[in-house]
């Protein structure tokens, strides 16, 4: 299995996701601190992040936990607050819209 798809396997429904996706190795993570301030302005609270590294295809990948909402609300805030180009993410939506519920934490992928 990639390490694409366990990222992909372990995001827990009760919550929403962007993951951000970049050739790299481990040592170019700081290429996301971009990224993360623009995250830090978003309506919808980030409640944790992670970094995720496939040291064989050399792909970062920065897994971001939201809270539970709609996907398309997350991609029009994002493209609304200016990505660097050459950004590639992916919204997923909660299958829930429970706000209270609470859900584990992306589990360690490496």
């Amino acid at each position: 299995m990639s390490v694409w798809e366990k990222v992909r396997q372990n995001l827990d429904p009760a919550f929403s996701y962007v993951v951000f996706e970049k050739a790299g190795r481990k040592e170019n993570a700081d290429e996301f601190q971009l990224i993360l301030a623009i995250l830090s302005r978003l309506t919808r609270p980030v409640r944790d992040w992670k970094l995720v590294c496939d040291a064989e295809a050399e792909r970062l990948f920065l897994v971001v936990r939201l809270a539970p909402g709609p996907a398309d609300d997350i991609v029009q805030e994002l493209v609304q607050l200016g990505l660097p180009k050459n950004t590639t993410f992916y919204a997923y939506a909660s299958q829930t819209q429970d706000e209270g519920r609470t859900g584990r934490a992306p589990r360690d992928t490496q």
